[in-house]
């Protein structure tokens, strides 16, 4: 499976569509499916979302999981501060107020 070089995958959490992920290849398909991240076909854009019941405890890890395999196979991922359990605590409270993929959409912090 051939790597398409300058791709760049984008994690992060949306209050209306979850935790996705945007940035895609065959090869990052499938890291994303192998950590639970189902694919989306939405009006021509491809992304991959985890299913909307996990606890934000289990979107952390297979969020945090995704970006580790995905890492390792030499790609640049943009996880979000709040998503990543490897990032200073300090941190996750630094969220970004958009996503660079959806600027308009408002991201949601879970509480604790």
């Amino acid at each position: 499976m051939a790597r398409t070089p300058d791709v760049e995958v984008y994690i992060c959490r949306h209050a209306s569509s979850g935790t996705t992920a945007h940035g895609c290849d065959p090869l990052i398909a499938l890291l994303l499916a192998r950590a639970g991240f189902w694919r989306e076909d939405f009006f021509g854009t491809v992304f991959h979302r985890l299913p909307y019941d996990l606890r934000p405890g289990s979107e952390n890890a297979m969020a945090t999981d995704a970006a580790r395999m995905i890492r390792a196979a030499h790609y640049t991922v943009h996880l979000a501060p709040d998503l990543d359990q490897e990032a200073d605590p300090a941190l996750r409270d630094t969220a970004p107020e958009t996503c660079p993929i959806h600027p308009r959409q408002p991201q949601s912090w879970p509480e604790d």
